[in-house]
């Protein structure tokens, strides 16, 4: 894992804007992990695809528990190919619309 700055893509009221510099920690896998933009604050974080910008998963809850999500979905593809790749993988769609429904909300252990 490397602590440096990437790019990711902000929506604003569904409408794609300049993407954003944000300090993230990137994981050889081609996923970063990194504090929400979207919902600034403590216990909001972003598990981004670092090639595309674009975040795969939002996570509530203690930055352990995003670490957590993170290395789920690590070996659910090669996350360091294009978004086009990503998106092709078998299983991807579903198999990552349960992970971000699990991840957006608060277990009791992992409430701040």
């Amino acid at each position: 894992m490397e602590r440096k700055r990437i790019s990711v893509a902000v929506d604003e009221n569904g409408e794609r804007v300049a993407p954003e510099e944000v300090l993230a920690d990137v994981y050889a896998s081609g996923l970063a992990l990194h504090k929400s933009i979207d919902t600034p604050g403590a216990g909001h974080w972003t598990i981004t695809h670092v090639r595309s910008g674009l975040a795969a998963v939002h996570v509530a809850g203690l930055k352990k528990r995003a670490v957590d999500f993170l290395r789920q979905a690590e070996p659910l593809t090669d996350w360091t190919a294009t978004k086009a790749a990503v998106l092709r993988a078998p299983g991807i769609g579903p198999t990552m619309a349960a992970l971000r429904s699990e991840a957006r909300y608060l277990d009791s252990g992992a409430a701040l």
